[in-house]
């Protein structure tokens, strides 16, 4: 079985630092795919998911600080800036 990892992105928050919000998703996402298509090779890559592709609702409930704002899309399917540069 080959090697994961995990990167994800939510809306800005103080108490957690790595929310990045929208636009630092965008860019978060940019940079993420980039290194993945120029160490594709040395990493044996094949594939990259991305699990959340829609925010949850705003009253689910979650158990971690980022899940309910790191889809591509809000939970009411508008586009987020990182699906529109995919």
């Amino acid at each position: 079985m080959g090697r994961r990892g995990r990167l994800g992105s939510a809306k800005p928050n103080k108490k957690y630092p790595l929310l990045k919000g929208p636009a630092g998703q965008k860019r978060m996402l940019t940079k993420a795919f980039h290194a993945f298509i120029k160490n594709r090779r040395r990493w044996r890559l094949k594939r990259v998911y991305w699990f959340l592709w829609r925010d949850a609702a705003p009253d689910a409930p979650v158990n971690c600080s980022f899940c309910k704002s790191s889809g591509l899309f809000t939970y009411d399917f508008e586009p987020k800036p990182a699906w529109r540069r995919s």
